[in-house]
């Protein structure tokens, strides 16, 4: 093969393997604004505790966070919101067969909350 065959394939590659490398670290990027922008908030606010959970969060997204890593986590978390509204839909179940209205209303009410939370997880995967 010669220089210039081993150079065609090899520039694809390259290029490829950069834009994904950006795309893994995005996650984490948008991870650090947002704990940023909060840092702002708590800084403002003089929340002192809330500023110091910040920096030290801050400082693991810098050292430890990867895309993997990332994906990994938000994939659990959406496991685990989905298991709660099965969790909340039983509820809304056993307060229906009961009759109570006030129950029902109020895991409706919780059921629709934690829908939307998971709809918005979903639309945030990093």
């Amino acid at each position: 093969m010669s220089l210039r065959h081993t150079f065609l394939f090899i520039l694809p590659l390259l290029a490829f393997s950069s834009t994904a490398l950006s795309s893994q670290s995005r996650g984490c990027q948008i991870k650090q604004a947002n704990l940023e922008k909060q840092l702002s908030y708590a800084k403002h606010y003089g929340n002192h505790w809330r500023v110091a959970g910040l920096q030290r969060a801050i400082s693991n997204v810098k050292a430890h966070c990867t895309g993997a890593g990332l994906a990994a986590s938000n994939a659990k978390d959406i496991k685990d919101k989905r298991e709660d509204i099965a969790e909340l839909q039983e509820d809304v179940q056993e307060a229906r067969a009961k009759g109570d209205t006030k129950k029902v209303n109020k895991k409706l009410r919780k059921l629709q909350e934690a829908q939307a939370e998971l709809a918005e997880m979903q639309q945030n995967v990093y």
